[in-house]
């Protein structure tokens, strides 16, 4: 349980960085900084490599596997605009069209990402919550038969003072 818990906040650190791509290329259509952008820009497509890396690491069911493959492509077709919007910047600024078009298809890829690995997340959110179900009923058991067994215990005592003390007031 504690361990899928580990996971899916791994996870939401990953789905907070799939939106924070979208911010750089924000900063790069508004503020025209590119050779700033271009760097946030490479540092987060390395870190969302690792993240691809890591997320193959925690899923364990076919499910969260096609969604993390659907994931993986998203995430690649995502960021591979950003080298075509940062050319469109510099050499034609005034294409705001084909600009716009690009910011739109980066807003409809980014949903479809954050959609599946919100499932991805929900999937592992799951399995947290039947781990802990079937802890806690394990928990439940073992205390259960500890309370048996020591209560069996204590009345097998009861009975054997009971008979030794009868045994030795007979005796006298």
């Amino acid at each position: 349980g504690a361990n899928r818990a580990n996971q899916a906040m791994q996870i939401k650190d990953i789905e907070r960085r799939l939106v924070s791509v979208y911010t750089v290329y924000a900063d790069a259509i508004i503020n025209r900084n590119l050779e700033h952008s271009m760097k946030e820009f490479e540092a987060l497509a390395a870190q969302g490599k690792k993240d691809i890396i890591d997320i193959n690491k925690i899923i364990d069911t076919e499910q969260e596997k096609a969604h993390a493959a659907i994931y993986e492509k998203l995430y690649s077709e995502y960021i591979s605009y950003f080298p075509e919007l940062i050319h469109l910047l510099k050499n034609d600024r005034q294409n705001m069209s084909a600009i716009r078009a690009i910011d739109d298809k980066i807003d409809t890829i980014r949903d479809e990402a954050d959609e599946y690995i919100n499932k991805i997340s929900e999937s592992i959110k799951k399995e947290m919550l039947e781990a802990d179900a079937l802890f806690d009923g394990i928990v439940r058991s073992i205390i259960r038969l500890s309370v048996i067994l020591t209560g069996a215990g204590l009345s097998l005592a009861f009975l054997m003072a009971f008979f030794m003390t009868r045994y030795m007031t007979k005796s006298l």
